[in-house]
């Protein structure tokens, strides 16, 4: 028994052939004129799990499948297939290495908060292997097998750097209340190496009681980054 199984090695050695011992991929059929949320469980199903595979644009869950770009696709037909005996080949295969860490942690989040078991996936990609964490990972190219532990999760090295309010316009779709921004605010930007990922602003917070304070007004993080504490990080920072 176990929660992740992982094959990993260079194209051509293996890992679909192993990956098939286990079970058959899931077709997954879409509505072509239906939006994507609408073809799950219910709401909360469909909130849960294009979440935790890094879909968290609203718009995107919206449109119907034909319409998305090919790693919200990806995302998309993830979020249907995460389920206990869960068959994921070329995981992460068409997105870009950033994201594909950040999904890769989300993904191993969810299906340990919700006790999936014998959920596998297979990968060229060794970079995925220290989020997602699997209980086991076979290596094609050694032929050994490493356990959950024996690599740790790399540290998230954040450069913030300041910014005027323009740069709200690429995070303000995603802002959970509001898309307006106070002219006066002071505002910087998260990068997480070439990766643009968070914006945070703050004003200036008048008090009887104290001198000099400042209180928080907007902090997004982008749908693509979310779920790794990057968010609460960030506020800390600059308060």
């Amino acid at each position: 028994e176990f929660s992740i199984g992982l094959i990993v090695g260079p194209s051509g050695s293996g890992k679909t052939t192993l990956l098939s011992r286990f079970g058959q991929t899931r077709v997954i059929n879409w509505k072509e004129t239906a939006a994507i949320v609408s073809q799950f469980r219910g709401a909360e199903d469909a909130q849960q799990r294009l979440t935790a595979v890094g879909l968290n644009t609203v718009p995107s869950w919206m449109r119907p499948y034909h319409v998305l770009s090919t790693g919200e696709k990806f995302r998309a037909d993830l979020a249907r297939r995460l389920e206990t005996g869960a068959i994921i080949d070329e995981f992460t295969g068409t997105v870009d290495r950033t994201v594909a860490c950040s999904c890769a942690h989300a993904v191993q989040r969810y299906i340990r908060k919700n006790h999936l078991r014998r959920v596998m996936f297979a990968t060229c990609h060794y970079d995925v292997v220290p989020w997602l964490q699997p209980d086991w990972a076979f290596d094609t190219s050694t032929g050994r097998i490493a356990r959950r532990g024996s690599v740790q999760r790399p540290s998230i090295k954040l450069e913030i750097v300041p910014c005027g309010t323009k740069a709200w316009a690429a995070f303000s779709n995603h802002h959970y209340l509001s898309e307006a921004i106070n002219p006066a605010a002071r505002c910087w930007l998260a990068h997480w190496g070439d990766n643009l990922v968070g914006f945070t602003a703050a004003l200036a917070f008048p008090n009887g009681n104290f001198k000099n304070g400042w209180r928080e007004h907007r902090t997004v993080i982008l749908p693509d980054y979310q779920g790794l504490g990057i968010g609460v990080r960030l506020s800390d920072a600059i308060a």
